[in-house]
């Protein structure tokens, strides 16, 4: 039987042996079924890389009849196709997929073969891209760095990303880039994906800004400028040995020494400061040259028992007024008091290998001395181991009480042997002034406006064992007569 068909079978007598006595029982519904074979036909899988065109599809048979039959699929009728959704013109159905595409084989027919179509898949491998690493000099800026890369070798207008591991941020020499994942499946990273490479130190220059204060004054803040360290990155310091106290000029010294400095290759200009002698210099009437200097004191420093220096500030106005015809220098003790020294007192002074004042006040029920009972404040002013014989001071300190009415305030000096002197005080604005040769014992009194003294002791500037070392001031009250007259308080 050459077809799958339905055979119907039939006897005739013209069969039968005459040697023998046949007796046919016929079923006339007898007959052969023949069925179609099973014949499968299987798509081959098949493998190309991202961007070729699908290849020529083929199949296996399993199934023809062979022998005197001989089929093949010559024998099938019809036009073997193939579905598969792989298209290079469609970005959805090109790309790399795990399940890749389906190779489905169609067309073909046999009547004599039942055909089952088996599926193939397409398989599309990622396409290995080039890598051009840059040749850059990489310069340390704080960030994290690798040489750049160029991917190269793909296909479609596609943007393609490699993600570099290795990067670096500080100064070195041994940093290895390697390119570790594309941002696109379709590609993937061939075998020499790694560059070596350096990051240099960055290149600046440090300079130091030139400074200067006046003399006493407190040193002005260094600074710096610099051609592009980075911010936040701890590289340098500045320091200089500049004395506010000492005339002259002193290195302002940019100190390489901070934490990020190996990262950077550093030029260093250093810069200049400079302690001014502060005097004014102006000229009298006559045009002769005048020097006149401050010197500030914090009155709590002038408190501490050794007193505060005066020694450069004396220095500082003579060396500024040689040839000056007159020179002072002021000191003054916050705002309390103040000491103006002339030229020829400040020539004295400066003989002594130093020269302290100091100041303290000691008000009403800390008093202690016997003689001194009875002030409201004591205040004093001293100069250490010094005297200004040939020269001359002004003396002024707080003075706010007001005189009595009918009375004036008056400075006097007195001697040892009680002898008074009117030493010209000038009271105004809640001050009393006077100009004196040297330190020693001095009494403020009210008196009348007639010159009769009206016997209140308000004041003294006290002298020890002779030698001029302190001034006093005291408030206080006391009776006093004249003339047998009872003097009013």
């Amino acid at each position: 039987f050459g077809y799958a068909a339905t055979y119907y079978l039939y006897v005739y007598e013209t069969m039968i042996n005459e040697n023998y006595a046949v007796t046919v029982d016929f079923d006339e519904n007898a007959k052969l079924v023949v069925s179609p074979k099973a014949l499968t036909i299987t798509a081959e899988s098949k493998t190309i890389t991202y961007g070729d065109a699908a290849p020529a599809f083929t199949v296996t048979y399993d199934g023809f009849v062979g022998g005197n039959y001989n089929d093949s699929e010559a024998k099938l009728t019809g036009t073997l196709a193939f579905d598969c959704d792989y298209d290079v013109s469609d970005p959805a159905n090109r790309g790399v997929k795990a399940s890749g595409y389906a190779i489905t084989p169609k067309g073909v027919s046999n009547g004599n073969y039942d055909i089952t179509f088996v599926s193939g898949v397409l398989n599309v491998d990622a396409k290995e891209i080039t890598l051009t690493w840059g040749n850059e000099t990489l310069v340390y800026n704080k960030t994290l760095q690798a040489p750049s890369v160029t991917v190269g070798g793909t296909v479609y207008d596609e943007i393609i990303v490699a993600e570099v591991e290795g990067k670096a941020s500080v100064v070195g020499n041994d940093y290895v880039a390697t390119v570790v994942a594309l941002n696109n499946v379709n590609y993937s990273i061939p075998t020499q994906n790694s560059k070596a490479f350096a990051i240099a130190k960055k290149v600046v220059t440090v300079t130091a800004a030139n400074k200067e204060s006046g003399y006493g004054e407190a040193l002005v803040a260094l600074t710096a400028t610099d051609t592009g360290i980075l911010a936040g990155d701890a590289v340098y310091t500045l320091s200089t040995t500049a004395d506010k106290n000492v005339v002259g000029t002193y290195p302002i010294v940019v100190n390489v020494n901070g934490v990020d400095k190996d990262n950077y290759d550093i030029t260093v200009v250093n810069g200049t400061y400079t302690v001014k002698t502060n005097v004014t210099v102006t000229t009298d009437d006559n045009g002769e040259k005048v020097v006149e200097a401050n010197k500030k004191i914090d009155d709590e420093a002038a408190k501490s028992e050794e007193g505060v220096s005066i020694k450069n500030a004396i220095q500082n106005v003579l060396s500024a007024s040689a040839d000056a015809s007159a020179a002072t220098l002021k000191v003054e003790i916050g705002e309390k008091a103040a000491v103006t020294f002339d030229k020829a007192a400040l020539q004295k002074l400066a003989e002594n290998a130093d020269v302290k004042i100091s100041y303290s006040e000691t008000k009403a029920e800390d008093i202690t001395d016997k003689d001194l009972k009875g002030a409201a404040l004591v205040i004093e002013i001293s100069l250490s181991g010094a005297s200004f014989e040939g020269g001359k001071a002004l003396v002024t300190a707080t003075f706010e009480n007001k005189a009595p009415g009918g009375k004036k305030a008056v400075v006097y000096y007195v001697d040892a042997n009680g002898k008074k002197t009117d030493m010209k005080a000038v009271f105004a604005d809640g001050t009393v002034s006077f100009e004196t040769t040297h330190f020693s014992t001095y009494v403020v009194e009210y008196v009348l406006t007639g010159g009769a003294i009206a016997g209140i002791v308000i004041g003294s500037v006290v002298g020890a064992a002779g030698i001029a070392v302190g001034v006093f001031f005291l408030l206080k009250k006391k009776n006093a007569k004249k003339g047998g007259e009872k003097a009013a308080e």
